[in-house]
């Protein structure tokens, strides 16, 4: 599934994934340049159009407001493969847990090769301890090799004594374009 974003709509990105577990579930990531920005896509006729057209077949549409933690991403690359992971943090380890994902998702994306893109955010409101992962890789091989590296197996390590409950999702392979935009929060 590609969903063409017009000139006008100032969607920074749109990322999907169809879930293994239930194909009738498609998770997005939208990332927008500011609240405004999201307004006025929401508004748009293309929008409108997306949910008139979907109507039929949508059971439902969850809209999940985050806040970013980090976004990173290589210039642009296809991939293949996107995981997702959901996680929560004793309340009490939160902002030592953030420290740890940006720095381990921002050296990644940096550094080894086939890691496309990683995204975490955070939840508003009373979860703001429940963060959401997106993972982007050329293929499998190169999850694999992320996932067995040194640097991954020591930021695991240091993560699992902060969380409370982890959940990863696999999903179909994708055909994802990374945005020739590049994502990278200010720090």
């Amino acid at each position: 599934m590609r969903w063409e974003l017009s000139e006008q709509e100032p969607s920074q990105t749109l990322y999907g994934a169809v879930a293994k577990e239930n194909p009738d579930l498609m998770r997005l990531l939208e990332i927008y340049e500011d609240e405004e920005a999201y307004q006025i896509h929401r508004s748009s006729e293309g929008f409108k159009q997306y949910i008139e057209e979907r109507a039929p077949i949508l059971e439902s549409l969850i809209i999940l407001p985050v806040d970013p933690v980090v976004l990173e991403q290589k210039a642009e690359g296809p991939g293949t493969l996107v995981s997702m992971t959901i996680v929560e943090v004793a309340p009490e380890n939160l902002e030592a847990f953030k420290k740890l994902i940006i720095q381990e998702m921002t050296r990644a994306v940096k550094e080894d090769e086939g890691v496309l893109g990683l995204f975490a955010t955070a939840e508003q409101g009373e979860k703001q301890n429940r963060f959401h992962t997106m993972e982007i890789y050329s293929d499998e091989n190169a999850r694999e090799k992320y996932l067995s590296s040194e640097n991954y197996q020591e930021y695991r390590k240091q993560a699992d004594k902060f969380l409370t409950f982890r959940k990863v999702f696999e999903n179909y392979p994708a055909q994802i374009i990374l945005s020739k935009k590049g994502l990278h929060l200010e720090k």
